[in-house]
């Protein structure tokens, strides 16, 4: 087995590991948001974004963790390989939604008075989940409107966080420049895919500045930028009991939640080394953006409105592809790292903290190849 192939099957095998933390909530949010298109498509835009956001702003702030342990720049040709999981702390504002001031163009509370929903990183056992119901005007002159779905809003995963794992590649170049890839080959769990891809540089700053560059400690500046595709697979079947809307073949296939989240950061990084612990801080700015669609054909209840048609008047079962797309972003503005890395021989353990919207913490374990 060659080099390339063991390190291709190590990616692989890490990967899996760190996107198997991320599953629960993804998976968990899958059946949720899947449910909620029982309430339109209009209505279940509203009510998805309103249910993912706070994790996905979480995702993105993530992604644009992890991406320096010191300030101190590889020698030429020096490398490290880095594993690590960057937690994003939900605050508890975000934890759940007023759905109440979503505004729905058809759905309304089942009990106004109950309108606080949870959101993916809510509770998952919440004291009183609000009830949403959909009805529609009957075509049938004088006959009343037809109640067409009734369905509790989703509760939360019971997880207050958000995570996203990054593996990365950094080599230094001359001018003590060092070059950094990120890269998780699209690995697969059951019905969830996953794959990632980055390029960040990190420069030593100190060099070029008379005086300070006698001091003694690091100073470089960073750029990051990474790009996450997930994709989970989603089940949402006819209601029990309803016919199929005449034309409609029954056939609801390739139903998939995609995710798609591109993030990028740049700063400033100090650090110390002391024997065989560095300590290091970052002043950063981050930004991020998560797409989220339902792609594939998806089973709708609806009233039939055509007078030709046997179930005018009646509850149908229509078909609806790629229903819902919107754009979430992310916790952006400025943040402030604190982190210890320490390095036994070639093996190196970090752990920081990011102060921002919404916090990190960041743990990670890599190999790093340099004397210096």
């Amino acid at each position: 087995m060659t080099k390339l192939t063991s390190l291709k099957k190590g990616l692989k095998v890490a990967a899996i590991a760190i996107a198997c933390l991320s599953i629960h909530q993804q998976t968990f949010a899958q059946v949720q948001v899947a449910e909620m298109l029982k309430g339109g498509v209009a209505d279940a835009s509203l009510l998805v974004k309103a249910y993912t956001t706070p994790f996905f702003r979480g995702f993105g702030a993530g992604l644009n963790g992890g991406w320096y342990n010191t300030a101190k720049t590889h020698g030429l040709g020096r490398f490290d390989v880095t594993l690590a999981m960057n937690a994003c702390i939900v605050p508890t504002v975000d934890r759940t939604y007023d759905a109440s001031t979503l505004g729905f163009s058809k759905l309304t509370l089942g009990n106004p008075s109950n309108h606080t929903g949870q959101t993916v990183s809510g509770s998952l056992t919440p004291n009183n989940n609000p009830e949403f119901v959909l009805t529609q005007a009957s075509p049938v002159i004088g006959a009343p409107a037809i109640e067409v779905a009734r369905f509790s809003a989703p509760t939360g995963a019971g997880l207050p966080f958000s995570g996203a794992p990054t593996v990365q590649l950094a080599v230094g170049l001359i001018k003590n420049t060092e070059v950094i890839v990120r890269y998780i080959p699209t690995v697969s769990a059951g019905d969830f895919d996953m794959g990632l891809k980055g390029f960040g540089i990190k420069h030593d700053i100190k060099q070029w500045i008379p005086v300070v560059n006698k001091l003694p400690f690091d100073m470089a500046a960073y750029f990051g930028y990474t790009k996450l595709d997930v994709n989970v697979g989603l089940g949402l079947t006819p209601d029990a009991g309803v016919a199929t809307q005449t034309g409609n073949n029954g056939v609801y296939a390739d139903q998939a939640m995609k995710l798609n989240t591109t993030a990028s950061t740049f700063g400033l990084i100090l650090s110390k080394k002391l024997l065989m612990l560095t300590v290091y801080g970052g002043a950063n700015y981050q930004s991020s953006k998560t797409t989220i669609s339902l792609n594939g054909d998806f089973p709708i209840t609806s009233v039939e409105t055509r007078t030709t048609d046997p179930n005018f008047g009646n509850k149908v079962v229509t078909k609806v592809t790629d229903p819902v797309n919107f754009d979430v972003d992310g916790a952006n503005g400025m943040s402030a790292t604190l982190g210890a890395r320490l390095k036994l021989l070639v093996l190196t353990f970090q752990g920081s903290y990011t102060f921002a919207e919404y916090p990190m913490a960041t743990f990670g374990v890599g190999i790093n190849i340099d004397l210096k």
